[in-house]
Order: C-alpha cells, then structure tokens, then sequence
C-alpha cells in the first residue's frame, strides 16, 4: 500500500509540477497537430489527380529526408546551444506550410474554363485538341510540383521541430534529474486520438478544414515554445571530436545495433502485417483498431518507465521490449484469425513505449549534455532509417520466397537472438568495467568524465547527491 501511495504521489507531483506543465501541453499538441493529416496525405494527392506513381515518389523522398532530418537538425542545435528561437520557428513554418497545402491546384482546375470555353459554339479543331493537351500536361506539371516542394517544406520543418524539441525535453530532464518518459506519454497520447479526430474533421469539413486544424495546432506549439527554458544548453564545441569519441564507445555501438533491429522488424511489421490480416479477411474497422490497440497500454508504460527503469536497469528493461518483440513476431506467425492479432498488437507498447523510451534515457547517461541532441539524431537514423530500410528491403525478399509467417517466425528468430546476445555482452561489459574502475581506484576522475562514464544499467532516477557518491554508476 505504501509503495502504490508512493507511485500516486510521484505522478500527481509530476503531473502538477508547473514547470513541466508546459512540456506535457507541448509534447500533446506537436503531435496531435501533425498525426491527425498524416494518414491523409496520400489521399490527398489522389485527390488533387495525381496518381500513384507520384505518391510513392512523394513517400520515398519524404522517407529519405526523414533519414537526414534528425541527425542534421540535432548537430545544429548542439552547435548553437539556446534554439529556443529555432524550434520555434522551424514550428511555425509547419503550421503555414500547412496553410499552403490547402491551396495547391488540382491538375484539371486551370483546364476546365478554356474547355468549356473552345466547346461553347464550335468543335474542337485538331489545333485546339493539341493546345488543350498542352495545357493538362503543363497543369499537371505545376499540380506535381506544387505538391512535392510544399511536401518537402512541410518534412524538413516538421521533422526538424520535432527533433529539437524531444532532444530539448531529453536534456532538460538529464540536467534538472526529471521524468522523461512521464512526458512523453502526452505524446503519445496524442498519437492514439488525433488520427480519430483528424478522420472526423475530414469527413465534416474535407481536407482544406483539416490542414487549417493542423495549422492551428503548430501556431498553438510554436506560442507554447516561447515559454520553455532552454538556457540552460550551452553551445557545444568541438562537437565532431565529441561525437566520434563517444561514438566508438562500446555501450552505444551496442545500442545503435539493438536499435537496428528493432527498427528493421517494426519497419517489416508496419509494411506487411495490415496485407497479412486483410489477406484472411479482416475489416477496415478491424486494421484501424490493430493500428491503435497498444496506445492506452503505451502511455502507462511510458508513465511508469522512469520507475521500470530505476527497478530493473536500462538494459533489463530494453531486453524487455526485444523479448516483447519475439513474442509479438511469433504469435503472429501463428494467427489465422485476424481478431487474435489484436493481443499481439498490444504488445506494441513494449517495443515501442518501453524499448524507445528506456533507449532515449539511456543515451542521456551514456553521452555528454553537449551532444545529447545529435546522438538523438543519430539514434533516430538508426531506427527509422537504417533499421526500416533493412527490414522492408531484406524482409521483402525473404517473403517473396517463404511467405508471409515463415518471415514473421525469422524475424521472431532475430530478435530472440538480439535479446540473449545484448543481455550476455553487457554482462561481460559490465564484469570488464567493474575490474577497470577497481584497478583505477585511486586515480582523480573529473566530473565530465563521470557524467559519461555511468555505462551500464544506470536507474533512470539520479538523485541530487548521487553525483558525489563514490563509485555510483
């Protein structure tokens, strides 16, 4: 009983805590302003009369600058130290950006008066057939590019805000010895309503009153940034030297593989599951449901992770959502009912809300303040670039030939063995730096040393005294 009054009360606190008031209403309305029209934009295109080719032309593209995005805005906000005024901006460049979209012509409106006009009281001359073809190909032209450099736009604006303020929340935490996880529930949160919502504006005021929503909510986050603190982030210097030194350590190259993976499998699931169930049967309500099934388990989890990881460590608890992931991989190779995907589904809170959110806490203990937001980034490139390419290109071709569950049971098989492989190498790892720091003993370790040297399985709650504590890990 004592332990549950504990929890409720560390929840209300945070819940309650002004400072942070501001960084749950952020992190809701960031996200709630971008999810709500992204299942729609394909739909969108179609709309204006572009085909499919170009929308899979819009998706790759939108894909590889989102591979670049994190990583290159994360170096720059280490770089300049207080970019308060950067993510700001970068957010209010989405929400006009958002504006914009709803002003792209379709690629028959500039046509459809001078028909109407040639065909009033004479027919069409070969002539006039020529100059009208003309003009569709000429219209279709601006429609396309219209579309992409406003989809470009709206990708370098909206990744770039959203990176610099989840490695803003990222150090804020580390430095001030908060809750992120507590935080980033909100966002989550907003994940699993605003698609809803976003569907239900559609439906009653079409894809114009949708972008115009958006818009709204990014103008709301950008007034919102105005009043979070970022003074205490100093420019960084010598930031490439930093990076490469802390990048060869050993913890985080084993984190950026765990990262991979995991990356590889979900970007393999998220291609291929909704084919695999509608293949057996199931409905539009039945795919929309399993997309969002794991969000009420999710936000828990990531309101609970701080306490998950100060119980069990960053690594038990990231080992965790690798198991989590083979369970969910091989329970899936064995439905033949679509409904019972749904319990695997949630398991998605897992790999996703746990897995994530414990390797974001971790990368605040394993680096430097100075380049938190660029290993941020390039956490982020591993997982959704390196990890999705692999994972749809090779889990591609191992379908093609094995079908549907035997993919699903090797992929089971790879996180299984990423799981005992990450747990054994940070055993050794750890027994290696235990004898490291018992023959360095009586050596002088500076403060910036100790902040990077807490490696593994550090609890995710510091204490304000802990740094002065000998040999605190």
């Amino acid at each position: 009983m004592a332990n549950n009054e504990s929890a409720l009360r560390y929840f209300w606190n945070d819940l309650t805590n002004k400072s942070l008031i501001i960084t749950k209403f952020i992190w809701f309305t960031i996200l709630f302003g971008v999810v709500m029209i992204w299942p729609f934009i394909s739909l969108h295109m179609t709309s204006l009369g572009l085909s499919e080719g170009d929308v899979g032309i819009a998706s790759a593209l939108s894909a590889a600058l989102t591979i670049m995005c994190p990583f290159m805005f994360g170096f720059i906000a280490d770089k300049i130290g207080n970019f308060k005024l950067l993510v700001s901006g970068l957010t209010l460049v989405t929400g006009v950006v958002c504006l914009l979209f709803t002003v792209i012509p379709s690629t028959t409106s500039s046509t459809t008066g001078t028909s109407s006009n040639i065909t009033t009281n004479v027919s069409l001359s070969e002539q006039d057939n020529v100059t009208l073809a003309e003009q569709d190909k000429d219209n279709y032209a601006t429609t396309f590019w219209s579309y992409l450099i406003v989809r470009i736009m709206f990708v370098l604006s909206q990744t770039g805000s959203y990176t610099l303020y989840d490695g803003a929340v990222m150090s804020y935490m580390q430095e001030h010895n908060l809750d992120y996880g507590m935080q980033k529930a909100w966002g989550t949160l907003a994940i699993g309503v605003s698609p809803f919502v976003g569907a239900v504006l559609k439906d009653m005021q079409g894809m114009q009153g949708l972008f115009c929503v958006s818009a709204a909510f990014h103008f709301l986050t950008t007034a919102a940034l105005l009043f979070v603190d970022l003074e205490f982030k100093k420019p960084a210097k010598s930031l490439w030297k930093d990076i490469f030194t802390q990048f060869i350590k050993t913890e985080i190259i084993m984190l950026f593989l765990s990262m991979i993976t995991v990356g590889a499998i979900i970007g393999y699931i998220e291609t291929y599951l909704y084919i695999f169930l509608f293949g057996m049967g199931a409905s539009s309500t039945l795919l929309a449901t399993a997309v969002g099934t794991g969000v009420p388990v999710e936000v828990i989890i990531q309101i609970c992770a701080t306490a998950i990881v100060a119980k069990v460590g960053h690594v038990n608890s990231i080992n965790i959502g690798l198991f989590s992931l083979f369970i969910r991989t091989l329970g899936l190779s064995f439905v033949t009912n679509p409904w019972w995907a749904l319990p695997f589904q949630m398991l998605e809170a897992f790999t996703s809300g746990l897995f994530w959110t414990t390797a974001m806490m971790y990368c605040t203990q394993l680096v430097t303040l100075k380049s938190l937001a660029s290993f941020r980034g390039l956490l982020g490139i591993a997982y959704w670039g390196i990890g999705r390419l692999l994972g749809t290109s090779i889990g591609t071709i191992i379908r093609e030939h094995f079908g549907d569950r035997n993919t699903f049971r090797v992929m089971s098989g790879v996180a299984l063995a990423t799981t005992i492989i990450y747990l054994i190498a940070n055993q050794i790892l750890k027994k290696v730096r235990s004898q490291q720091h018992t023959l360095e003993v009586t050596s002088q370790i500076t403060t910036t040393e100790r902040e990077t040297e807490k490696g593994i399985d550090n609890p995710a709650l510091i204490y304000p005294d802990s740094r002065n504590r000998e040999g605190h890990c």
